[in-house]
């Protein structure tokens, strides 16, 4: 072929090929590639790199209209040949670089991958030309594809940092600049979204999607797409930074991005919720409504485009969802709550197989439903938002994995609070403690305050101070973690108050109280928004204002307490349930200022606040106790006793539901601990309004409730076989899962379904059925006033009843009710006293003390037995008629029954300071409730068959307790006296071997230390020889359910002991061994010597068989009280429970 004819051949090949890249026609594609396989063989050497490069260039072509990868190979292999033959000519080895490296992109090889980001790297770096703006975008491409392949962040970095660089290369003209800018634009949005290295945040996210937004300036989909991705960056902005005008333009660039897409487009909805996530922020923080009502529209109108099983609809519905719930949020209009729920339950329905979406539709779903348990208190609410989150916990991973475990908690702790299951805070912690922190970011701030409130809660029950200071530190790592104006930052701001506060309760420093209502002033200053949103912080200042006021006394604390006090409560809608925080508050403030002013309109408004406190029913029982003892002492302070004992009677009425058997015991005692006194205090208030029947129906109803809801009521189990035989299973299963020893209070499991959630719902069924069959109408009532006085018989039962509005002696005795006032009988002095014998005691008994110290303690003790006597004994001893006893006659009965701090005084042993005392003219025994000594009298009166007896000796005990050198002595003593008696001592004296003795056996004789609880009654133990890993607890004790036992002997320290708060719950060692049936128990009140011990028993055993457990008991302490009159700590001690 002539060299002209070649030349011309190859011009009209290049002609034909830009004639295709300007119309887009195929044939003179396939024409130029016709010509230039024509025309290669001819063409002379320096003219061959460039036809195959031209050649190259049409196989990528065909490439990218289709064509399969051996189009690409073609490409690479014609390119590879061009550069091996191309002269030293720069431009045209760069355009061969340039197609190889895009043919190995178009390849899809990861090794061709690797090979065209260094090609493109060679032709970027080139010393002898500048990088085009095409190389550069052809470089970034690359980078990004192989960054999708293998999640290299620092590919995406760089590919981004190219798409800069060729944008900023082009004139703003250039049509491929837009894509180049939208493309850097939306990478950066990946980037910032995945934590990716190397991002720098919303800042230079908004400013690249403004490049974007401005090379797209026509009303397309490009621009709206632009408008959307600007909207989100100024949010994402606003997020991190707090800047109100980023907030508000994200709003107005959302709305315009949302205008311009079709309500049936993929893309309305992502659209949709961002705009929905904006206007929500924004109604946040100005505390309004505005623009959530249209947003919600939106919404429903993109549902309404979408099909039934569409990917899209569960995050709308979700979105909807979460618009509801601030709306309630600001203007606590219930039906957006109860749309809210419908919303999550659709949305949950929509999520079908998409586990994209199932997340964030249960954590919607489990919000509503939380927030209207808020509301109404409904349980079922809140468990199923923890079942629902617990779902979400197992499958989150990524950015939903704090959130999560955040909204876990926070019902894990909501329903702490309302059922009082510690365990439910310790899972709370637990669920926590399993979020690691991101490595870049730290801790997320709502992880902290949520770990902060989930110490907080563990604290109040244990007061562990560790707790108090960890939960401190989550929440000041909380504050230093938000910008400072942040909407959280008053969240922040109170929870340290609150920390602050019980800082100051432990440990009296003023300088933690002032802090304190620093922080709360802090916190109300910066709270956005309404009346609903300030309550929470007015009411947290006025609180801690009010605590101030009671330790300094500064009356402009109070004044401004009450102020802020009732504006918090003006803002409450009617029956809202958190205002009965508020109108305690309130109420405790306004009779403080009536102490110093004496205004009877004080009181009066005191009482009316208290009573709307007690008319709010969707709130836990501890705080309906609370409330109606808080209105019942109100009226008492008008001097309405009528009233005052009605509303005291309704939170005695509550007492039983504290001791649900859905929840652990160490929590019923906490609450019942938290409600001692209103048993007490309603009976004054019953005799003030003329009605001692009442005021001893409330005492009983009151007092004893544990032992009351876990005793078989004998007669009334017997008329329930015969009447109805599977309610009586039914009734001893329930009772006997409730008895069962319970596992450690850390033992347990996030995800198991606590077994025992819903025992108490199915016990109050029971209940209600036995009480509709025929004769059982009255099965575990309360008994009345007049059963027990019918029941009594000729030997007087006394209740010791002091309070602060009067003291009395109830005297039970020939079916007749004696009230006798006892005005010596202070109530502040006797619980003083109660703390001054337990020193004294521990003084007289101290080996390291001298003597005169332990002389001194034993006068301090006679004293106060000559107190005891003169206030309390005495007195009742008169009103009966006895006097000293005459020789030969026998000896009167009674049974004490003390209430409040009388039951760690000994009553039995009181005695004026000339000797004359109870121990000379009555034989004492003691009984935690009237209807308790009448039913243990009902029982059967001696073990029948054959009779085993179980003696338990520690004369050493391991963990260095002093021995107990009389203890194998004692033993032996009382295994002569019981019958069929096995002694089970030393190391063999084991948790397992002790509790399957006193299973077998009828009579029980126990000589070991004992360790009281007085943080924890139900922890009390008997120290036996594995005590260290496996203690022998009042909870083990109590439910050993012995059907004929007859006495236990307790020789050990402190066995009738208890908390204050518990005093009148006899959860103590000795209450143990009456709950597990034994009909006589003699305990003792505080640590007894050894050798005056060993006395006690030789003598008590020596007559027991033959007068009786208590007479023995009571001749046994009267001679060794002749043998040690001055020192009452050896004699004063022992006590006899029992018929």
């Amino acid at each position: 072929m002539r060299h002209d004819s070649v030349s011309a051949r190859h011009l009209a090949a290049v002609e034909l090929l830009q004639q295709y890249l300007t119309t887009g026609e195929r044939a003179p594609l396939e024409q130029a590639e016709s010509l230039l396989r024509e025309v290669l063989p001819h063409v002379v050497a320096e003219a061959r790199p460039g036809i195959l490069q031209n050649l190259a260039a049409i196989a990528l072509l065909r490439r990218r209209l289709g064509g399969d990868r051996s189009h690409a190979e073609e490409a690479v292999a014609l390119t590879r040949a061009a550069l091996d033959e191309a002269p030293d000519d720069p431009e045209l080895a760069a355009m061969c670089l340039a197609t190889l490296a895009d043919a190995l992109y178009h390849h899809g090889g990861t090794g061709e991958l690797d090979e065209s980001v260094g090609t493109y790297r060679r032709l970027l770096t080139a010393a002898d030309r500048p990088a085009r703006p095409e190389e550069l975008a052809g470089a970034a491409e690359v980078l990004r594809a192989r960054h999708r392949a293998r999640g290299d962040r620092a590919d995406l970095a760089e590919a981004l940092e190219l798409y800069g660089r060729a944008a900023s290369l082009v004139p703003p003209t250039d049509p491929r600049r837009p894509e180049w800018l939208l493309t850097r634009a939306e990478g950066l949005d990946h980037q910032d979204a995945n934590g990716t290295d190397g991002s720098r945040g919303p800042g230079e996210r908004v400013a690249a999607w403004r490049d974007a937004l401005g090379a797209h300036p026509g009303p397309d989909s490009r621009h709206a797409l632009a408008l959307a991705g600007l909207g989100a960056a100024l949010l994402a902005r606003y997020e991190e930074a707090r800047a109100a005008q980023d907030l508000e333009e994200a709003v107005m660039v959302l709305e315009r991005a949302c205008h311009r897409t079709p309500p049936e487009a993929d893309e309305a909805v992502g659209r949709a919720v961002s705009l929905a996530d904006a206007v929500i922020a924004r109604a946040t923080r100005l505390g309004r409504t505005g623009g959530l009502d249209s947003v919600l529209l939106l919404l429903d109108t993109v549902v309404a485009h979408r099909p039934e099983q569409d990917w899209g609809r569960a995050a709308l519905l979700a979105t909807a969802g979460q618009v509801c719930r601030t709306r309630f949020g600001l203007d606590e209009d219930p039906a957006f709550l109860q749309l809210a729920v419908r919303r999550g339950r659709e949305a949950l329905a929509a999520v079908a197989g998409d586990r994209t979406n199932l997340v964030p539709a249960l954590g919607g779903l489990a919000a509503a439903l939380r927030l209207r348990h808020g509301l109404d208190r409904e349980r079922a609410d809140l468990d199923e938002a923890i079942d629902l989150l617990q779902q979400a916990w197992t499958v989150s991973e990524g950015s939903h994995r704090v959130p999560t475990a955040v909204a876990l908690a926070g019902c894990l702790l909501d329903r702490a609070e309302g059922t009082r299951h510690a365990a439910d805070a310790r899972a709370a912690l637990e669920v926590l403690t399993l979020v690691p922190a991101a490595p870049s970011r730290g801790v997320p701030p709502e992880l902290l305050h949520s770990l902060g409130n989930t110490l907080m809660s563990v604290y109040h029950r244990t007061g562990e101070l560790d707790l108090l200071g960890r939960a401190g530190q989550a929440f000041g790592a909380m504050r230093d973690a938000l910008p400072p104006s942040h909407p959280d930052q008053p969240v922040a701001a109170a929870s340290l108050a609150v920390v602050l506060e019980h800082t100051h309760r432990r440990t009296g420093s003023r300088e933690a109280l002032d802090h304190a209502v620093g922080y709360h002033r802090r916190a109300l200053a910066q709270c956005p928004g309404g009346p609903s949103a300030r309550r929470p912080y007015v009411d947290g200042l006025a609180y801690a204002l009010r605590k101030r006021y009671d330790a300094l006394a500064d009356r402009a604390d109070l004044h401004e307490s009450i102020e802020l006090l009732e504006e918090a409560l003006a803002a409450f809608p009617t029956g809202h349930p958190a205002q009965t925080a508020t109108r305690v508050s309130l109420v405790q403030a306004l009779r403080a200022e009536h102490q110093h002013t004496g205004e009877a309109s004080l009181l009066r408004r005191a009482a009316e606040v208290a009573a709307g406190a007690a008319g709010v029913r969707a709130v836990p029982v501890h705080r309906r106790v609370e409330a109606h003892a808080l209105h019942g002492h109100a009226l008492a302070g008008l001097a309405d006793w009528r009233g005052a004992a009605d509303a005291l009677a309704e939170a005695v009425a509550l007492l039983p539901r504290l001791a649900s058997r859905d929840r652990l015991r160490v929590d019923q005692h906490h609450d019942l601990a938290g409600t001692s006194g209103a048993a007490t205090s309603a009976a004054a208030c019953a005799l003030l309004a003329g009605q001692p029947e009442r005021a001893l129906e409330l005492l009983e109803q009151g007092r004893g409730v544990l032992l009351g809801r876990r005793t078989v009521p004998g007669a009334g189990l017997a008329a329930l076989q015969r009447t109805d035989p599977e309610a009586a299973r039914a009734y001893l299963r329930l009772r006997r899962e409730a008895d069962a020893p319970e596992p450690p209070a850390h033992a347990h499991s996030l995800t198991a379904r606590d077994t025992a959630r819903d025992r108490e719902a199915e016990w109050d069924r029971l209940i209600a059925h036995i009480r509709s069959l025929p004769g059982l109408a009255d099965f575990l009532r309360p008994a009345r006033a007049a059963e027990l006085l019918a029941a009594v018989g000729d030997e007087p039962v006394v209740l010791v009843v002091p309070t602060r509005y009067r003291s009395d002696a109830l005297i039970l005795r020939r079916g007749r009710l004696d009230v006798l006032p006892l005005p010596r009988l202070d109530f502040e002095e006797a619980a003083a006293n109660a703390t001054l014998l337990a020193e004294a005691v521990r003084r007289a008994h101290d080996p390291r003390a001298g003597v005169r110290d332990r002389l001194a303690a034993q006068e301090t003790v006679r004293d106060l037995l000559d107190w005891l006597w003169r206030t309390t004994a005495g007195p009742v001893l008169h009103r009966l008629g006895h006097g000293p006893h005459p020789e030969g006659r026998p000896w009167p009965r009674l049974w004490w029954c003390p209430t409040g701090p009388m039951a760690f005084l000994p009553l039995h042993a009181a005695q004026s300071s000339d000797g004359e005392g109870v121990l000379d003219r009555v034989v004492s025994s003691y009984t935690p409730t009237v209807e308790a000594l009448l039913r243990t009298r009902s029982g059967p009166a001696a073990p029948s068959g054959a009779v085993r007896s179980c003696v338990v000796a520690m004369a050493r005990t391991p963990g260095g307790h002093p021995d107990l050198p009389a203890a194998d002595a004692e033993a032996e003593i009382a295994a002569a006296a019981l019958p069929g008696a096995r002694v089970t001592a030393g190391a063999l004296a084991t948790r397992e071997r002790v509790l399957a003795g006193l299973a077998a056996a009828d009579h029980a004789h126990i000589v070991c230390h004992a360790v009281a609880d007085g943080e924890d009654p139900a922890e009390s133990r008997l120290l036996v020889h594995d005590h260290a890993d496996r203690p022998l607890t009042v909870a083990d004790l109590s439910a050993l359910a012995l059907d004929h036992a007859g006495l236990a002997f307790l020789s050990a320290c402190s066995t009738t002991r208890s908390s204050p708060g518990l005093a009148d719950e006899a959860v103590h060692i000795t209450g143990a061994f009456q709950l597990a049936g034994y009909r006589h128990v003699v305990g003792t009140l505080w640590e007894v010597d050894d050798a005056a011990s060993l006395e006690i028993v030789r003598h008590f055993y020596a007559t027991c068989a033959v007068e009786g457990p208590a007479a023995s008991l009571h001749e046994a302490v009267r001679e060794l009280r002749r043998r040690y009159p001055l020192a009452p700590t050896l004699w004063a001690a022992h006590l006899h429970t029992g018929p």
